[in-house]
């Protein structure tokens, strides 16, 4: 697996010191590609939530999205992105 991109959130606790604010590495806050089907140029499927978001982002109602109406399948399809990432990490 590729890590492609990852994000770090911080902020400071009651001392003003500098923590993680939020979880790392997870398919929400990282984009994973398969490294064997990685070709320069080209952007792969990814194990992370895209899947959920080009939904989202194409089901827009006066400009908002659509949270509450996000189909079952959509949501299944995304934990099972989710796993196989999990799955192909671990393994």
């Amino acid at each position: 697996m590729i890590i492609a991109d990852a994000k770090f959130e911080f902020g400071r606790n009651g001392q003003g010191e500098l923590v993680l604010a939020d979880k790392i590495f997870t398919p929400d806050s990282s984009r994973y590609w398969d490294a064997g089907r990685y070709k320069m140029g080209v952007s792969p499927d990814s194990f992370d939530k895209q899947f959920l978001r080009e939904w989202l982002l194409n089901n827009k109602v006066n400009g908002e999205f659509q949270f509450d109406k996000v189909p079952t399948k959509i949501l299944i399809q995304t934990e099972k992105l989710y796993h196989e990432c999990l799955n192909r990490l671990v393994n």
